[in-house]
C-alpha cells in the first residue's frame, strides 16, 4: 500500500490555530498531527545577543535570531518547547600575515654568500684588474664580518694571471674566528715579494714558478668548505671596504653598489650569490 501525507495550512480564528488536516497517514493509527513553530525570530541588543523566538500554546517555539554573539534561548507560554539559542554569526577569519625575516643592515657592503655542502666546496669572489698591478709592496685590508658560518674558512686571495699559470696565495681564516662585529683581515702582500718565478732555485738552477706580488691580477676573498663540517649553507659574509695601503690600486667602499667585484665563474658553487647591502642610514 502507498501511503500520501497531505499537508494544508494553518488558520488563526480569534487567537487560536485550526488545523484542517496535517501529515496524516492512510493509517488513522499512524495519523498525528504536528504544529509547526510560530514564533518571533530572535532581535541583536547592543551587545549582539540575540532574543530567542516565542510560541502560543502547545507550539513548538522559534529559533533565536543568529547574533554575533550567540542568541538567548526562545521563550513559550503554556507547554511550549523552549526555543533553540541563537547561533553566533562568527565572520571568516583574516588571512595570516607572511613571516618576517631578518633584516639585514650594513654601512654599504658587498654581501657574499656561498653554499658549503661538502668538502672543498669553495666560491671566490674578486676584483679584476687589467692591466696587472705592482702590489709587492701593499698591504691589503679587507673590513669584514662573517654573518653565517661555522666550519669552513675565509681565504684572502692574490693572484696572477695566465702568463704566470694563475698563482696564488691564499691566506685562510677560520669562519668561526670571525663572527661578531666588522673587522680588519690584513693580507701582506709585501711578505711574498722576490718570491717570483725562479726566485726559489739554487745557484744554477731555475726553481719551482711561484706567485709574483709585482704582477696581480685579481685579489678578494673565497668561502671554503675546508675537510669538514658542519657547515653553514649558504656560509654569508659582509666586506665592508678593501683598501690597500700604497694606494696601488683602490680603495673600495660598497657604498653605492658591488663594483668592481664579481663572482669568478671559474671556482664557484652553484647558488652562490654576491649581492648590495645600501647604507640604510644613508638611504633615509
Amino acid at each position: 500500500m502507498i501511503r500520501t501525507r497531505h499537508f494544508f495550512p494553518l488558520f488563526l480564528v480569534s487567537g487560536v490555530f485550526v488545523v484542517t488536516a496535517y501529515g496524516c497517514s492512510s493509517d488513522p493509527a499512524e495519523c498525528v498531527c504536528q504544529y509547526p513553530a510560530t514564533g518571533t525570530g530572535g532581535t541583536s541588543t547592543s551587545t549582539g545577543a540575540g532574543t530567542g523566538g516565542t510560541t502560543t500554546a502547545d507550539a513548538a517555539a522559534s529559533t533565536g535570531g543568529d547574533t554575533t554573539t550567540g542568541g538567548t534561548g526562545g521563550t513559550t507560554t503554556t507547554g511550549g518547547t523552549g526555543g533553540t539559542g541563537g547561533e553566533a554569526a562568527g565572520g571568516t577569519g583574516g588571512t595570516g600575515g607572511s613571516g618576517g625575516g631578518v633584516m639585514e643592515t650594513c654601512t654599504g657592503c658587498a654581501r657574499l654568500s656561498g653554499p658549503l655542502t661538502m668538502p672543498n666546496d669553495q666560491t671566490y669572489f674578486i676584483i679584476p684588474f687589467d692591466p696587472v698591478v705592482d702590489m709587492s709592496a701593499s698591504m691589503v685590508t679587507f673590513r669584514v664580518r662573517v654573518v653565517e658560518g661555522t666550519a669552513g674558512g675565509m681565504q684572502t686571495i692574490a693572484q696572477n694571471g695566465e702568463e704566470n699559470d694563475y698563482l696564488g696565495v691564499y691566506e685562510w681564516n677560520n669562519l668561526s674566528d670571525h663572527t661578531g662585529d666588522l673587522h680588519d683581515v690584513v693580507l701582506d702582500l709585501s711578505a711574498y715579494a722576490g718570491s717570483g718565478a725562479g726566485g726559489a732555485g739554487g745557484a744554477g738552477g731555475a726553481g719551482e714558478p711561484a706567485f709574483d706580488p709585482s704582477q696581480v691580477s685579481s685579489i678578494g676573498l673565497s668561502i671554503n668548505a675546508g675537510e669538514a663540517g658542519p657547515w653553514t649553507s649558504p656560509t654569508i659574509i659582509y666586506v665592508d671596504s678593501i683598501t690597500i695601503s700604497d694606494a696601488a690600486a683602490g680603495p673600495w667602499d660598497f657604498a653605492a653598489s658591488v663594483d668592481p667585484m664579481v663572482v669568478n665563474s671559474s671556482v664557484m658553487v652553484a647558488g652562490a650569490t654576491l649581492t648590495h647591502i645600501p647604507d640604510v642610514a644613508a638611504a633615509r
